[in-house]
């Protein structure tokens, strides 16, 4: 544990790949049941392994968008829900911009987008809260944090669509 990087970015990747590996290989043994259907020739079994296997592989950058925000929230003391939420909102609007989807696929599947976008929410949310443009306010009434969150996202995803 002592030889941890001193960058606590490079940590946190680190650390959310390893919270993402179980995802990896339940995608691979989804892939390797698939091409042993095949060989059984069990055709319908391993066309339905093989799509799971897609929909599960396709589901990671998504995972690493939100668990990283997760860890940059926490680490800057930001409000968890607002960078997550701001992070899968771009992480879609930019990779539809600019189509990054593949053929077949559903879901963005861009790996640079998926760690340098929450690290860009998280900047805006800590430049906001340098210059006091939004607080976390732990106040009781739920539809004043409802709209205090929905301000944040709206603010800072605009901000960097406009970018």
């Amino acid at each position: 544990m002592k030889h941890l990087p001193a960058n606590k970015y490079l940590a946190g990747i680190s650390n959310v790949f390893i919270m993402l590996l179980p995802v990896s290989l339940i995608s691979s043994f989804c892939l390797l049941a698939s091409n042993g259907a095949s060989l059984f020739e069990w055709r319908e079994v391993s066309s339905e392994l093989k799509i799971i296997s897609s929909l599960i592989a396709q589901l990671f950058p998504v995972l690493l968008v939100v668990f990283f925000s997760q860890y940059l929230a926490s680490l800057h003391k930001q409000p968890v829900v607002a960078v997550i939420t701001s992070s899968v909102l771009l992480y879609f609007i930019i990779c539809f911009q600019w189509e990054l989807f593949h053929d077949g696929s559903v879901i963005p599947i861009n790996f640079p987008f998926a760690i340098l976008i929450p690290i860009i929410v998280s900047f805006f949310y800590q430049y906001l809260q340098l210059w006091s443009v939004f607080k976390d306010s732990h106040l009781p009434n739920v539809v004043e944090r409802s709209i205090n969150l929905v301000i944040s996202v709206c603010l800072v995803s605009s901000l960097i669509v406009c970018l």
